[in-house]
């Protein structure tokens, strides 16, 4: 079948120009409208209707997506130069001075395709007239073929002409009709060949122009399978698709495939984002696949249920993890034009990576080349999300602990990319209903906690920093899907951040948690710390570092200063800045290790350096997590004073503003008494991160590296 697409731009006349009484512009020249006159009759020699049926019509998007489409059923080329089309009483749009795109006349051979680009956003209700001429809009035998969709009232319209020429048909008191089609569908003719057409000849589906009814829509294998997450995970394993196309497609006709026998509608899915099943162009959409993905598998995706052995109802294929799985698709999806045999895509490797589409599918057949094991990155663009990973929702680690006993689960995952963050997943079996606390709180939470001294931030709790949305599931809400995209800063329920980077930073800590709280257990039933792996860490770890010993009596090459890592969280130094005074600073990295290692502490590990100068009897020392910026308190970790209330050459007065050192009158810092002997002064009290004081130190005998 020869097919071609030809958009024209039409012009549409009013009445005041092709009116019932005035005459119809055509071109230059001009002719009588004969429909003053209701009833004429026909034709005494009516000319031979041409078999050129309306094939498709685009009328649920706007003026720069609606169009209608014509193809030749008969057997004999037909002219259709100059032909009409009537949109309503009065308003007639001539096909003869449309403009032509990729062709330059407008003749139909045998089962030829035309569309019509009709420049105009054409109504939910209404009926479309195919006429050979502009000699008779009330004449029967000059209509071609006729369209009523939306309603039967035809009032405004041609029914009654479409009626008399056996081309349509009445239904009651009123005209047949089809039901509009949705958004990101089209009305399709999928009758047969004979010229009365019902409501039953035509169907709503993907939008198909230029392809006859029996071609799958091109439209469909735009939509492609971008990313799997396949961890045999019920709570969270997803397929995201993505609209490659120009047009807006309604995919809530689509069907899964997971292997013979088992198709699940794309509507029975849940939609981890706001929205619904219909996809823009260039739009992703994430569904949550409920039974979990394994290891091993393959996908063939249906626009069209009912006829899966047919190839031409595939939109898309993906086999992951071996070349020979039983009971799947494979031979569709090859003989469809997606996919090869043999081929496979090797499983996705991290416990928090995704198989995502990177290249390939313009020309639609996929192949493993085309997917990489990538960091998940649902509702991201790919390769993949800047940080991202996975955490159990459970009772267990609730703070405070539930009152009453949960069996509930759930797991979450999360990603980070360009100043966004995204969070999905769902939970089951929960003790009671959710918990609707104020507006415009839900039940469900990202806090930000905060951390006392010594605690980790795992049991910590703290403020609402993102409310989630948890779609209700009906009067009880004992499982349910939560999922929220936000923008780091600007969503925040917080205090304002400086800049994107302290939100990953934190996020980084693991400072964040989920937590979803219900009646029998208000302040959290289920809870998941958000954990982004590849830490950074930053000021919420830092403070953990405390100055745990100083040497200030040998002189240079004696003098040393001792740290000792506080907290739970392994803390990177090597970018760290001492100030020993006002003017006088010196990297960590600068200085010599005693006693080996390197600038990483872990958990309990203590770090000794010599110092890189003299050390002054009477002195204040900083440590800083960076340089450049010594008089801002976020920045200094830790401080002592020793010998002399006057903190005036030194960092007193920013570490007082930190909270990190103390005054004893305003303007009079405190101190630790000076050493005598060969003493050090060494840190015996006190954690960092509160406000330390003189008593949480004493001299004594050196013991660096202890």
């Amino acid at each position: 079948m020869k097919t071609k697409a030809i958009f024209l731009s039409l012009i549409c006349l009013g009445a005041s120009a092709c009116g019932e009484d005035e005459p119809t512009t055509n071109g230059n020249a001009t002719s009588p409208d004969p429909d003053p006159d209701p009833d004429p009759d026909p034709d005494p020699d009516p000319v031979a209707r041409p078999n050129v049926v309306i094939s498709e019509l685009g009328h649920a998007g706007d003026a720069s997506e609606d169009f209608v489409e014509l193809e030749n059923l008969g057997q004999s080329t037909v002219d259709v130069s100059g032909w009409f089309f009537c949109f309503g009483v009065g308003d007639y749009a001539p096909l003869s001075s449309a403009t032509i795109v990729g062709d330059d006349d407008l003749i139909m051979d045998p089962g030829e395709v035309l569309v019509l680009d009709v420049e105009r956003d054409l109504a939910d209700a209404a009926g479309l007239g195919l006429y050979l001429d502009n000699s008779g809009f009330a004449n029967p035998d000059r209509l071609v073929d006729y369209l009523r969709w939306g309603d039967g009232e035809g009032s405004g319209d041609r029914a009654d002409v479409a009626v008399a020429a056996g081309l349509w048909t009445e239904a009651g008191a009123g005209f047949d009709f089809v039901p509009a089609a949705s958004p990101g569908l089209t009305l399709t003719y999928v009758g047969g060949t004979e010229p009365l057409s019902t409501s039953s000849d035509f169907e709503s589906r993907l939008p198909s122009p230029g392809q006859s009814s029996d071609e799958p829509p091109s439209s469909a294998r735009r939509v492609v399978m971008n990313e799997v997450f396949h961890r045999g995970d019920r709570f969270v394993d997803y397929i995201e698709l993505r609209n490659l196309g120009d047009r807006t497609v309604d995919a809530s006709g689509f069907v899964l495939c997971p292997r013979i026998g088992e198709y699940i509608p794309l509507s029975n899915f849940d939609v981890l984002g706001a929205g619904d099943l219909i996809l823009e162009p260039d739009a992703l959409l994430v569904l949550r696949v409920p039974e979990g993905l394994e290891d091993q598998g393959a996908l063939a995706l249906y626009w069209r249920g009912g006829s899966f052995g047919d190839p031409d109802t595939m939109a898309d294929y993906l086999q992951y993890g071996a070349a020979t799985i039983e009971n799947v698709r494979l031979d569709e999806a090859v003989q469809a034009g997606l996919w090869t045999a043999g081929d496979f895509v090797p499983s996705a490797e991290g416990e928090a990576e995704s198989l995502s589409l990177l290249r390939g599918e313009e020309n639609l057949l996929s192949s493993p080349s085309d997917y990489e094991s990538q960091a998940l990155s649902f509702g991201f663009p790919n390769p993949a999300a800047d940080l991202s990973g996975i955490a159990a929702l459970s009772p267990d680690v609730e703070v405070p602990p539930v009152q009453v006993d949960s069996q509930a689960e759930g797991r979450v995952v999360f990603a980070v990319w360009n100043g966004l963050f995204a969070i999905a997943g769902s939970f089951e079996g929960l003790s009671g209903p959710l918990f609707e606390p104020a507006p415009p709180f839900g039940p469900g939470h990202v806090h930000r906690g905060l951390r006392q001294a010594t605690q980790s931030f795992e049991e910590a709790t703290g403020p609402i920093a993102y409310p989630l949305t948890i779609p209700s599931q009906g009067p009880e809400d004992r499982a349910s899907v939560l999922y929220g995209r936000f923008n780091l800063v600007e969503d925040s329920e917080l205090a304002p951040e400086s800049t994107p980077e302290d939100f990953v930073q934190a996020l980084q800590e693991a400072q964040f948690y989920v937590n979803i709280h219900t009646e029998t257990n208000r302040p959290g039933e289920l809870r998941a710390q958000i954990d982004l792996g590849d830490r950074l860490i930053g000021p919420g770890l830092a403070r953990d570092v405390a100055l745990s010993e100083v040497s200030y009596l040998g002189g240079q090459g004696q003098d040393f200063v001792e740290l000792v890592n506080l907290g739970p969280g392994t803390v990177d130094v090597s970018s760290w800045q001492f100030c020993f005074a006002v003017g006088a600073y010196d990297a960590l990295s600068s200085a010599t290790i005693i006693g080996g290692g390197d600038l990483v502490l872990e958990p309990g590990e203590v770090l000794t350096l010599e110092s890189p100068r003299d050390i002054a009897d009477v002195a204040g020392l900083g440590l800083y997590d960076r340089g450049g910026a010594f008089a801002n308190p976020d920045t200094i970790v830790d401080y002592v004073r020793w010998g002399s209330s006057d903190g005036a050459g030194d960092r007193a007065d920013v570490a007082v503003a930190a909270g990190i050192w103390s005054e004893t009158a305003p303007g009079v810092f405190d101190f630790a008494p000076q050493a005598t002997g060969g003493d050090s002064l060494q840190l015996v009290g006190g954690v960092t991160g509160v406000d330390s004081s003189s008593a949480d130190y004493v001299n004594g005998a050196p013991s660096p590296g202890s």
